[in-house]
């Protein structure tokens, strides 16, 4: 009986991660609905494997075992629960740990936890590495090239310092104009005179005064940064970015601008984000986002997918695939082309990956999940549908 249930289980698990990736037959998707009307119970379960937070924690604990201790973890859950409620319920409670083991098995556990499996160079094509801590600093006719493995002056206010541009407290030094450049594939963080940090995304750059005086604290930021500002009552900071200007006493938000929209997002304290087009208040876990066209749209928020990249990270939720692919170009350096019909409107991707890996461990990943296959071609990332011909 053990052997059936088991069978069953993964039959329906297979069903279930079909179904989660968007792959089902119609004789499947009949048997899946089949199922699903047998028991409430079974249309319950089927609602929680799809709850994110369930998959996460789900996850979480295969991430610590292997396949096979994982499937008697399971089964001794199974019996131990049964003896205390002094019910069956092995066949449901089989068929969740079947789907967790075999998406764990097919990889699309890879949604919910950082496995990453080897894969050689040539699997993709030509390799490219990641991005890496570096950035120019312009200041009047001179300019500075900044890497994060020196520590060094670069004038009478400003040093970096263990991967960070920091400026001095107390200089009175005449006021100058400083603009911190990251080019594609790099990142860098400066600590402005007032003590605000900042840490700037690939493709970014931040204008600010070699120190602050005057009611306000103004900086210009094109591309994307992440602020703690230094809390100050008496001297407002200020975000022009695209028209769009947030403004901030004390607090920690990320303000994305690469494009013609310009995103907001709270981690804590309160901004105040306005355009010509209106304005909004921010409490933490919202974002805001602004364009030229149009009245401002606020909602709530998993702060990680605006902050990830500054905790070296890529985290993805539902996001659409050509924001996913605007971010691998900018951080890996690389131009995207979709070849052979290849359509990314209303494609979404979910995930979580380090950006320290070299691209091929990113798309091993991401093809695991059956969105799309690829393949690197020089400075291009060739992108084909899931079945279609990438010359690998």
């Amino acid at each position: 009986m053990q052997e059936d249930n088991r069978d069953r289980s993964y039959r329906m698990a297979n069903l279930v991660a079909k179904f989660m990736r968007g792959n089902l037959t119609t004789e499947e998707s009949e048997e899946l609905d089949a199922w699903l009307e047998e028991d409430p119970k079974n249309r319950a379960f089927f609602e929680d494997i799809n709850d994110p937070k369930w998959q996460k924690k789900s996850f979480e604990f295969f991430d610590r075992t292997n396949e096979d201790e994982a499937w008697e973890s399971v089964v001794l859950r199974v019996k131990e629960e049964d003896r205390k409620e002094r019910r069956n319920r092995n066949k449901r409670l089989y068929i969740a740990a079947a789907l967790l083991l075999l998406l764990l098995l097919t990889g699309l556990s890879f949604l919910f936890v950082k496995k990453t499996p080897p894969l050689g160079k040539s699997a993709y094509g030509d390799e490219i590495e990641p991005g890496f801590a570096h950035a120019v600093l312009f200041v009047s006719d001179k300019k500075f090239d900044i890497t994060s493995n020196r520590n060094e002056r670069i004038d009478e206010v400003a040093s970096t310092q263990n991967g960070w541009l920091v400026y001095a407290t107390g200089n009175s030094k005449p006021i100058s104009t400083h603009r911190l450049q990251v080019p594609e594939k790099g990142t860098y963080a400066v600590v402005l005179q007032d003590g605000t940090r900042v840490w700037l995304n690939a493709g970014s750059s931040l204008s600010y005064p070699s120190r602050f005086t005057g009611p306000e604290r103004v900086v210009e930021l094109t591309g994307e940064g992440f602020f703690a500002v230094a809390k100050d009552t008496k001297h407002p900071f200020r975000v022009h970015c695209q028209g769009t200007v947030t403004e901030a006493i004390g607090t920690a938000f990320n303000v994305e601008g690469y494009h013609e929209a310009v995103t907001t997002t709270l981690v804590e304290g309160r901004v105040k984000v306005s355009s010509p087009t209106g304005q909004a208040f921010l409490d933490p876990g919202h974002s805001t986002t602004f364009n030229s066209k149009s009245m401002p749209q606020t909602t709530t928020t998993d702060t990680s997918l605006a902050t990830g990249w500054k905790n070296g990270n890529f985290v993805f939720l539902h996001t659409d695939f050509q924001d996913v692919m605007a971010q691998i170009s900018n951080w890996y350096g690389v131009d995207i082309a979709y070849r052979d019909g290849f359509q990314p409107k209303g494609v979404s991707f979910t995930g979580e990956m380090s950006r320290k890996e070299p691209i091929s461990k990113l798309l091993s990943l991401m093809e695991m999940t059956g969105i799309a296959s690829f393949k690197v071609s020089g400075n291009t990332l060739n992108i084909y549908t899931a079945t279609g011909n990438t010359g690998r």
